[in-house]
């Protein structure tokens, strides 16, 4: 049986009733007026003292329900469980994307610094918006709880799930709550992108997608329309800023009005029974997208335990405020910047695999086009036949090699990018395709334009960029000439300096891009006053060189192997390089 009497003290105590019910496993109190959210609020919290709890309806008049509260499951362990499954996946991922970015292949090395530079950045992010949400519990009065993390290998994470074990007492609570994990998740993950790009050395020029060993990623709508011009980004970010990006993307997709999830919350309190459209909405857009990011299912399946229609608030008296209102837009056009169209993709090759360059670098001025090989090796049961495509670049195929691939067998196809007319200084990225019925390999190539004609001619020792050695006699390197191109003949771990000058009458921005020649060699630049590994493909070093005119900067180098290796020098209208071959 209830205790009404009780409950009918402390009823009494904040409301004024035209009628009281009590009912077996009820009291229902028939009030005149609906008071504020504070008296409820208090009223609520008499109740839950005694273990009660309290509902509104204003039909066919303003009523308060009491029922003995609900003790509602706290999963603990089946929050700790989804942790712990959360923190390995994202060790995992981080010690895969650092393996791939770092091109190390030492075990340990790769899992302590994947871990420091990318899980530890993203378990912030989700810890963050936890605190947010933690915020919000203690502005609106309710006992804080723990959310569900969902794991996902080769990610790390899609996000949080709230599971509160008190229902939330207005729809303010449930915006503010929803709303604040969001804000706070948006804002610590475009901090982790600005620092990342900061304190990581190497700097990579503009993609609108990365590629990791795993998946491919796409950058969300706010990258394209704003950060990619201020802090550009290449196919491998560096693990912090990375893990800046996935908060950003998870961050928005947790804000999709779905359950209990911080955007199903938000569009509960504001739409009420009809939520359950948004809903359905939502689940079918995760349905379609776990076709080709399957571990959205984990997320699917967390939702409909959860419950796909959200949480009510207990309080249906009090609306919020169009500043409770203006909270929840802000945070929905924070969803959208965030957004990205079935962000991830498998990255796997199938039954196939590829092998071709990576980079180019292409002299503007040459009339001639850029050719280059592609090896396609079937590892299937089946022959195929393998076709092409390059986005935003006119090609063709040279030579069509074998025309069915058998299985275990290779063919090269040799392909020519129609370069020739292109008037253009700097870097550009395309998206390269090889297709063989179910199966796809996709590669990110990049080429990097030398424009020579604005000023600017690689054998020009007055051009607008000039070159001259100042490396010590002591290290034996003798520069062929002062001009552009600068070509330096060094030894095996000495060190190469040089200096570059502005010499037009106008402020220039110029980046430095390594580019190994002969091989994989270990290269170094000093940056900083330390030394940093820049072995790899190509890569950008340091950071945008701001010169005025007549200012100079000077870049030192070495190599511990012999090799060829060119540092290309440029910005959007002059181009040169440095030669820089290194013997035993």
């Amino acid at each position: 049986m209830i205790n009404s009497d009780e409950i009918v003290n402390i009823g009494e105590e904040y409301y004024k009733s035209t009628k009281i019910e009590i009912l077996d496993d009820s009291v229902i109190f028939h009030i005149e007026k609906t008071g504020n959210e504070e008296t409820f609020s208090l009223f609520l919290d008499k109740l839950n003292n005694i273990g009660y709890t309290a509902f509104t309806d204003k039909y066919p008049d303003y009523r308060i329900i009491v029922i003995k509260e609900y003790n509602m499951n706290r999963k603990y362990a089946l929050k700790s469980l989804m942790l712990f499954l959360t923190v390995i996946a994202m060790v995992y991922t981080g010690y895969s994307y650092y393996e791939y970015y770092s091109s190390n292949l030492n075990l340990y090395r790769d899992l302590i610094n994947g871990t420091i530079y990318f899980v530890v950045p993203l378990l912030s992010i989700m810890f963050f918006r936890e605190f947010g949400r933690f915020i919000a519990f203690r502005k609106n009065g309710i006992k804080y709880s723990f959310p569900i993390f969902i794991p996902a290998p080769g990610l790390g994470t899609l996000g949080i799930i709230t599971s509160s074990h008190k229902q939330f007492k207005t729809e303010k609570s449930m915006i503010t709550a929803g709303s604040y994990s969001i804000i706070f998740g948006f804002l610590l993950s475009i901090f982790m992108i600005i620092f990342g790009s900061l304190v990581e050395p190497i700097y990579l020029t503009h993609a609108t997608t990365t590629n990791t060993s795993i998946y491919t990623l796409k950058f969300p709508l706010i990258f394209i329309m704003l950060i990619n011009h201020i802090i550009p980004v290449n196919v491998m970010p560096p693990p912090i800023e990375m893990a800046g990006y996935i908060g950003l993307i998870i961050t928005s997709i947790n804000a999709l009005p779905l359950g209990f999830m911080d955007g199903g919350l938000i569009f509960s309190a504001l739409a009420g029974k009809k939520f359950f459209l948004f809903s359905y909405a939502s689940l079918l857009i995760l349905v379609a997208a776990s076709f080709i990011f399957p571990l959205f299912i984990i997320l699917i399946i967390v939702a409909l335990l959860l419950g796909i229609k959200g949480p009510l608030p207990l309080n249906n008296f009090v609306h919020p405020s169009k500043k409770i209102i203006s909270l929840a837009i802000v945070v929905i056009l924070i969803a959208i910047a965030g957004f990205v169209p079935l962000p991830f993709e498998h990255n796997y090759p199938g039954n196939i695999s590829v092998s071709m360059p990576k980079y180019f670098m292409v002299n503007s001025d040459d009339p001639g086009n850029t050719t280059f090989n592609v090896t396609v090796t079937n590892h299937g049961s089946a022959p195929i036949t393998p076709v092409f495509s390059i986005s935003n670049v006119t090609f063709k195929t040279v030579s069509d090699g074998a025309l069915n691939i058998a299985p275990g067998h290779s063919a090269v196809y040799e392909m020519k990018l129609l370069t020739y007319k292109f008037n253009y200084t700097g870097a550009k990225n395309y998206t390269f395709n090889v297709f063989a019925g179910p199966s796809q390999y996709k590669q990110i190539i990049d080429i990097y334009y030398v424009h020579a004609g604005t000023g600017l001619g690689f054998n020009n020792v007055t051009s607008p960029i000039k070159s001259s050695n100042n490396t010590s006699s002591s290290n034996n390197i003798t520069p062929t000439n002062n001009g552009n191109p600068l070509i330096i003949n060094a030894k095996v771990n000495q060190v190469v300096s040089f200096n570059i000058t502005n010499s037009m009458n106008t402020n220039m921005t110029f980046k430095l891009l390594s580019l190994p020649l002969s091989g994989r060699m270990n290269t170094y630049m000093y940056y900083n006053s330390r030394m940093v590994n820049i072995t790899g493909e190509h890569h950008i070093l340091g950071k945008t060189i701001k010169l005025k005119p007549d200012q100079s900067v000077n870049i030192s180098l070495m190599s511990k192997t012999p090799g060829q290796w060119i540092i290309l020098i440029y910005s959007q209208n002059l181009a040169g390089f440095v030669e820089i071959n290194v013997d035993k």
